[in-house]
């Protein structure tokens, strides 16, 4: 009897040891995968392409419990070596960064910061007057808002709004500005792709239908600099029906029409000279490959003052990042947070930032 149960015992061991080992390669595997679509290796349209999207801190549960698991079955190496390849593939496209090791000192600063609060304020779902009571609270310098469905005249006519900022607004569905300075110029500029639902399905070929997409982009003074500010959100929405190949389609589609938008975005900021600070809902997490082009000309305002930046996309379980405030030429984030209120399911960002001088050692325009 004793030999037999021991046996079985051994062979529920074996099982146990080989099942966890082949899941700890498989998720191994996801790992490589997606830091070779991070660096673009993958060709356009192929099995792999958009695996970057996948969020790091998604595999933390189940690489940390098949760590245990392994360490249980007395394979402590193996153990050791799952937790070793989820650090470091962490460390190379994760939400992470030493950045805030060397953070602007303001401590004898009595410069004026200028203070940015963004918005997806969700077309107010929540509420409108919800969402600008709130934004009166935090009383930021610009306020930079994404899927936005009102017209300038129809956010200016709240008395703690239009008392306060002039407003800049894009098409319906798009972004607005509003800044407590006086607006020198309002530009809508249009992006190259078309607009999809926010809140339905989405049919791939009949979205050349819809009007084009957008973003704002406003100039004023601050502190006797022109400032440029830019409010941005990339393309995002449902697919057709849930079926798995049309959920495929709608996200091979979404990571082409955002790469096109970034590129476009990219190309646009490189032709203003003055500091520019632009921000907004990207619809896309920090280890997107699409936000690669984005890191290597700005500053990201959370990861120069957080280690690991905390999600902003509110579900159940968030994991996901996709607001962000960058800045470029000369604007430097002395301040970070994410403001946790139910006015959206996103939650909004604060940043508060200081103009530096070019002639300075100080200087850090966000380009690598």
């Amino acid at each position: 009897m004793w030999p037999r149960q021991f046996r079985a015992l051994k062979i529920v061991h074996k099982f146990l040891v080989y099942t966890s080992l082949g899941l700890s390669l498989i998720l191994s595997l996801v790992m490589l995968i997606s830091i070779l679509d991070y660096y673009d290796i993958w060709a356009r349209n192929s099995l792999f392409d958009g695996a970057s999207f996948l969020s790091p801190l998604w595999l933390l549960f189940p690489i940390i419990l098949l760590a245990v698991v392994l360490y249980l079955l007395n394979r402590k190496i193996f153990s050791l070596i799952v937790l070793i390849i989820y650090c470091v593939y962490f460390l190379i496209i994760g939400d992470a960064s030493l950045k805030f090791l060397s953070g602007y000192n303001v401590l004898k600063s009595e410069e004026k910061k200028l203070s940015i609060l963004s918005v997806n304020v969700r077309y107010y779902s929540y509420g409108i007057d919800q969402i600008f009571n709130f934004i009166d609270s935090v009383d930021a310098d610009i306020v930079l808002l994404s899927e936005n469905t009102l017209p300038s005249d129809s956010i200016t006519i709240f008395s703690n709004i239009g008392e306060k900022y002039y407003v800049c607004s894009g098409k319906k569905y798009e972004t607005a500005i509003l800044s407590k300075y006086p607006i020198l110029l309002c530009r809508e500029i249009e992006f190259p792709t078309h607009q999809a639902s926010l809140s339905g399905s989405n049919n791939i070929d009949s979205l050349y239908k819809n009007p084009k997409r957008s973003f704002t982009h406003i100039r004023f003074n601050f502190n006797e600099r022109e400032i440029d500010a830019l409010s941005v959100r990339l393309i995002a929405g449902r697919p057709k029906s849930n079926k798995i190949k049309d959920q495929i389609e709608w996200g091979k589609y979404l990571i082409e029409k955002q790469t096109e938008e970034i590129q476009m975005l990219v190309n646009y900021l490189n032709t203003l000279e003055r500091p520019v600070v632009f921000g907004g809902d990207f619809n896309a997490p920090p280890n997107a490959k699409v936000m690669r082009p984005l890191y290597k000309i700005a500053e990201d305002a959370a990861r120069s003052q957080t280690f690991i930046p905390g999600p902003t996309f509110r579900t159940e379980f968030p994991v996901t990042r996709l607001d962000y405030i960058f800045t470029m030429n000369g604007l430097k984030t002395v301040n970070y947070s994410r403001l946790k209120v139910n006015v959206s399911d996103h939650l909004p960002i604060y940043g508060e930032f200081l103009l530096i001088r070019r002639n300075t050692g100080d200087e850090n325009s966000g380009r690598e």
